[in-house]
């Protein structure tokens, strides 16, 4: 473990034998490890679940990158740092206890909660192995509880060699399905149906997250809608300065000597000509007839025609 690194392993400084006892200098991760959290807490949302098991899975497909397999994934050796980010704990320590013969036969390192069908048997543990512990834990983070149960260590062990483990719906019906999936596969019964990597799980893992992401951006709304916070539309205030006004019923158009065409000459003036212009002619047409009637007049070449 001393001769590699990585972001969400926790780093080995030294390590030896002093007095006959040997030790190991790790690095101090401030924060709690994901057991505390599961217990104070209860389930955790689907997308921080998923996002701390992508973070292991990234831990484990380092590890197994360098040929080590971790044997003992458990929610006790996953610490999360007070700004949230992830380390796997303890890896390496399991496989150098079995080099050094800590396990034989009948005796398998590691949690019970955690095993693997594989470890269950007392069969060789490899990197499917550390892949389904993983689903345990995500399926422990989403529901709040483990998969398998049972009165003893050997029947809970034991319970997994024979049946798959409870839908996690049934005890969270709301959980996404497509994650749901994630968990079953990395469950399965049968390792070649389950991620031949932790690599694969990662991807999974990955895409999911990419998804969710995606349709909370599409299904977000905006600050000013009513629907913020869960508030209804009636109760939320609006401003004066945007609260809407009601309609008002037009009113008809007013005409102004102002919107008349400036060529356009009012029609009064002209009536008025008109009518003076027949006065005068009428009172003329009556001082004509008159002088006809009282003047007498000659014509050239005629002779004087006497009035009647």
């Amino acid at each position: 473990m001393a001769r590699f690194s990585h972001p969400n392993i926790v780093g080995v400084h030294d390590y030896g034998l002093d007095a006959g006892a040997q030790f190991i200098v790790m690095e101090l991760v401030p924060g709690r490890n994901l057991a505390q959290i599961i217990r104070q807490q209860g389930r955790l949302s689907p997308k921080r679940a998923a996002l701390i098991a992508r973070e292991v899975s990234a831990a484990l497909q380092a590890a197994h990158r360098h040929g080590v397999v971790h044997r003992d994934v458990k929610p006790a050796n996953i610490l999360v740092t007070t700004d949230g980010h992830v380390k796997l704990a303890d890896l390496g320590i399991a496989q150098a206890a079995d080099e050094a013969g800590h396990t034989t036969t009948g005796h398998t390192l590691g949690s019970v909660d955690y095993f693997s069908p594989e470890q269950a048997r007392g069969e060789p543990a490899d990197a499917q192995t550390d892949v389904y512990a993983l689903g345990v834990v995500l399926y422990e983070m989403l529901t709040g509880r483990r998969p398998f149960r049972g009165d003893s260590a050997a029947a809970i062990a034991i319970s997994r060699l024979s049946a798959p483990p409870p839908d996690p719906r049934a005890f969270v019906p709301d959980l996404p399905q497509s994650l749901v999936r994630i968990v079953m596969r990395a469950l399965a019964l049968d390792p070649h149906r389950r991620y031949r990597s932790a690599r694969g799980i990662r991807n999974a893992l990955t895409k999911w997250l990419a998804t969710t992401s995606a349709e909370d951006a599409t299904t977000a709304q905006p600050a000013s809608s009513a629907a913020v916070a869960g508030i209804p539309a009636a109760t939320v205030a609006v401003p004066a300065t945007r609260r809407p006004l009601l309609p008002r019923r037009p009113h008809p158009p007013r005409v102004r000597l102002s919107d008349r065409p400036r060529n356009q000459t009012p029609a009064w003036p002209a009536l008025a000509a008109v009518l003076l212009l027949l006065v005068v002619a009428g009172f003329a047409g009556q001082r004509f007839v008159s002088g006809l009637e009282s003047t007498p007049f000659s014509t050239p070449g005629i002779g004087v025609l006497a009035t009647a």
